[in-house]
């Protein structure tokens, strides 16, 4: 450990770290800072308070593991060989020291922050860059505010606290966003990911994760994870799977090797914790052209309970395929159809076991009785077609009867019309004639009563007045006659065209009502 500079100012109010610079092993640290009321806290207990920033170039934490470990193992080297102590006893005191130092009590009266901007840190296998954000001690509390980093070729934030308010239940919350991570570097640095998902060590790809969950911790500062509780979402564009446990089984159910090697695309997965189990709601994927949904749960005891339905065409369903086809041509000809294979069957799976030794089962009688439906729907589509065809047929037929009818009642119609007005058209006629009769007979008469009148005056004039009268009378009769005579040639048309218009009306509906059959069929 070398240390280049260090500047402390001491003062009763406070210590001000005004400068500190040091290399240890391959780590260089730089840290400035303050703590107030120190003596106040070291006399009286008050509140002590303070603020650090923290800076370095490159941290290698695996150096200080390595210092631990050695440390650890001279401890137990000079127990073993002490001779006053059992087997039993140092088990013992190896445990409670284990437990001691496990869990760090944050006291309740320092309140404390540390500002942090690692450029990168080594840390086992991991290489961290860009550390920076804040951590804070606060009432028994260690808390990280937007704590910020670049790891597995993507980058992840972190939200969270640490809480020893209750010594004898320690608990965390965490929320984390992690972007672009790499899932086979995530699997290959992370033992839980190793343990709760060994998949991804068949899987390759980036993906996108929102975690948040809360937890109460062991003595070994462990989530205790019957009280895990939290959710959250993981995405990606594609993941691609190669030879996993379960896919390969996938693959044997299915007689067909593509299974095996799967590129999954868009997956995206909602998920919540609920007591330690994980329960993923149904969410759907598709690797080439097959698509699949899945959902299910997954137990503390890492058991699983997952349902899956396959969309697969039938070209990939391997030698089963033509096996069901075999057994269902038979059915499919006995309807009169020419039996097709649907192009795409949907299979429903079930899968169970554990997390390191996963079961799954297809049910392919599902998948035969969805194949049967389909040739019932074809069967269905044929009797259709044979109906449909047999219906136009009929409306064609009742469409030309329906013309046919309605011509024929236009024919009579205009006969009727046409024989009224002629009927009409001759009583006004006989009516024109017998009026010009009456008036005709009307000025004889007169003219006859005038002649007779000789050259008597009085007698011609009188003769003259009666003449006048007859042909007035005349002339009302003979306008009574054409007037009569107008009135039944109109009601004769009227009533022809009323009879006329009722048998082209009859005939129209006799049309529709045929047409109307035909097409209830």
């Amino acid at each position: 450990i070398t240390i280049s500079e260090t500047e402390l100012e001491f003062t009763p109010k406070y210590v001000s770290l005004n400068k500190f610079v040091t290399q240890i092993g391959k780590s260089d640290i730089s840290a400035n800072g303050r703590i107030d009321n120190l003596l106040s806290y070291y006399f009286n207990d008050d509140m002590l308070k303070g603020e650090f920033n923290v800076n370095s170039n490159l941290l290698d934490a695996n150096e200080f593991i390595s210092s631990d470990e050695e440390a650890v193992s001279e401890t137990e080297t000079v127990t073993s060989e002490s001779p006053t102590q059992t087997s039993t006893e140092v088990t013992s005191q190896t445990s409670e020291q284990t437990q001691e130092s496990a869990v760090v009590e944050i006291p309740k009266n320092i309140d404390f922050a540390l500002n942090t901007n690692f450029k990168k840190v080594l840390y086992e296998d991991l290489v961290i860059t860009d550390i920076n954000g804040a951590m804070k001690l606060n009432g028994g509390v260690a808390s990280m505010e937007n704590l910020k980093m670049n790891m597995l070729d993507g980058s992840l934030n972190m939200t969270g606290s640490y809480s020893t308010a209750d010594i004898t239940k320690p608990s965390v919350k965490m929320n984390f966003g992690i972007h672009n991570f790499d899932i086979n570097k995530t699997y290959q640095s992370f033992k839980i990911i190793q343990e709760s998902a060994p998949i991804a060590e068949n899987c390759s790809g980036k993906f996108t994760m929102i975690l948040r969950f809360e937890s109460l911790l062991d003595d070994s500062l462990s989530p205790v994870m019957s009280t895990v509780n939290g959710g959250g979402m993981f995405s990606s564009n594609m993941i691609t799977v190669d030879s996993s446990d379960v896919f390969n089984k996938l693959a044997g159910l299915l007689q067909n090797d593509k299974y095996k090697t799967l590129e999954l695309e868009n997956v995206d997965v909602k998920f919540k914790i609920v007591d330690g189990n994980i329960e993923v709601e149904p969410f759907k994927t598709k690797s080439g052209s097959t698509e699949f949904e899945i959902g299910g749960k997954q137990g503390i005891d890492q058991s699983l309970d997952y349902k899956m339905s396959l969309t697969i065409p039938s070209s990939e369903l391997g030698s089963s395929a033509s096996t069901l086809a075999s057994s269902l041509s038979a059915l499919a000809g006995a309807n009169g159809v020419d039996m097709k294979m649907p192009e795409f069957i949907t299979i429903n799976g079930l899968i169970t076991g554990t997390v390191q030794e996963p079961k799954i089962a297809l049910d392919m009688k599902q998948q035969g009785q969805e194949v049967v439906e389909d040739i019932k729907e074809q069967v269905k589509e044929v009797v259709k077609q044979e109906i449909d065809k047999a219906k136009k047929q009929a409306i064609e037929e009742a469409k030309k009867q329906a013309a046919k009818l309605y011509a024929e009642a236009q024919k009579q119609s205009d006969a009727i019309k046409k024989t009224a007005q002629q009927t009409a058209a001759s009583i006004r006629s006989n009516s024109k004639k017998s009026a010009s009769d009456i008036r005709k007979e009307a000025k004889k008469q007169g003219d006859k009563l005038i002649k007779d009148a000789g050259a008597n005056p009085l007698k011609k004039m009188a003769a003259k007045e009666s003449a006048k009268q007859l042909n007035k009378e005349a002339d009302k009769q003979a306008k009574q006659v054409e007037a009569e005579a107008n009135k039944k040639a109109k009601q004769i048309e009227s009533e022809a065209s009323k009879n006329a218009d009722k048998l082209v009306n009859t005939a129209k509906q006799q049309g529709d009502d045929l047409i109307k059959k035909a097409e209830n069929i």
